[in-house]
Parts: C-alpha cells; structure tokens; sequence
C-alpha cells in the first residue's frame, strides 16, 4: 500500500515508532550529555558483554536480511536502517537470547522496491525466527503474539524485562498520515526463545 511513499518519510516514519516507547520509565537516558554518542552508555544495564546479532532470517515470510546496531538520535528515538532490506537490533537494549527483550525493527513498504517487513502482518503463530550472532551461534524464537497499536499509544510490554528472552519485532501498520508523515498503528510481533 506504502510502495509509493519516499524514503526519506519512510526513515522519518521508522524512528518516529520508538518516540512513545522510549520515554515509558525502563531507560534512563542522560538528557544533560553533550554528545550523542554518551547516550550509548546510558542505560542501566548489567555490565555484560552483548553478543551482536548480526542477521535474522524468517523463513515463513521469506526474509533474510543483515541486521545493522542502532541506537539513539538526538532527539532520543531509535535509529532506524538507512537500507530498506536491512533490520536495525537497539543495541541499548537486551541483546537476543539474553534475558528481557530484544528489539529490532524494519521498514515496510518502499519506494524503489520491497522492504524487509513488507510481510510481517503475514507471519503465523509458532512460526520461527533465527538470529544469528557475530559469533556464528544461532538461536530460534518463536512467535507467540502479534497486536497492533496505535502509534501514540504505550506500550510497555514490547520493552519489558523479566527472566525469560524474548525478540520484538516492530514495523509501521494501518494507514499513512500525511498530516504526521506516518502510519497511525505499529505492528508487533512477540517472540520467545525457544527450549
């Protein structure tokens, strides 16, 4: 539906998904840096080192695609991927496999062609999800939950951490706006580790 919208909006509309969630109380981000780059070592997390997911691949909707490190812009969203076939993993955040949830994001919908989630709405609970990390380790979630929202709304659940290892993945839904220079709803899809 979204093929004809320019990828400049489409970065904007992307990154423009986070704002909400990145303000919900589970960051601490240092609004007094005056570098952008401080805001890396922002969150209070435990000194552990990440493993780095590196590519993720779903076979049921066919995607196989890089996965790029993104944090924060200035103005405190979530970078998106500058590529439409690439993901982008938020590297504030819990790496996947670890225990909390793990983020990656991807566009849908492109002007010059297909974009990586174009398919998202169409994967299927228990379907898999592979990551593979820098390490060449790869682990398998599976899908359990899918839920639309509206793109204002929070939505801490797709940031909670707790005992278990789950990966979000997050791309627009619903109708573009012009007004906002965005789509009105957020598709997530909630995986866990699989045992």
């Amino acid at each position: 539906m979204h093929k004809w919208l320019n990828s400049k909006i489409l970065l904007f509309s992307l990154s423009s998904i986070f704002l909400v969630f990145l303000f919900l109380g589970f960051f601490d981000i240092n609004s007094n840096s005056k570098n952008s780059n401080d805001n890396n070592t922002a969150l209070l997390l435990p000194s552990v080192e990440k493993v780095i997911p590196i590519r993720i691949k779903i076979p049921s909707i066919k995607v196989d695609a890089t996965i790029i490190s993104v944090g924060l812009t200035q103005l405190k969203t979530m970078e998106s991927p500058k590529e439409p076939g690439d993901t982008a993993w938020f590297k504030l955040g819990a790496s996947p496999g670890e225990k909390g949830s793990s983020v990656i994001a991807g566009h849908r919908g492109w002007k010059t062609g297909p974009a990586v989630f174009d398919d998202l709405d169409k994967i299927q609970l228990e379907d898999n999800v592979y990551v593979e990390d820098e390490k060449g380790n790869t682990l398998v979630f599976v899908v359990r939950e899918m839920r639309v929202y509206g793109a204002n709304e929070i939505v801490p659940e797709v940031w909670n951490k707790d005992d278990t290892a789950h990966l979000n993945l997050i791309t627009c839904s619903g109708d573009w706006n012009e007004s906002t220079k965005t789509s009105d709803k957020r598709l997530v899809v909630f995986t866990d580790l699989a045992t």
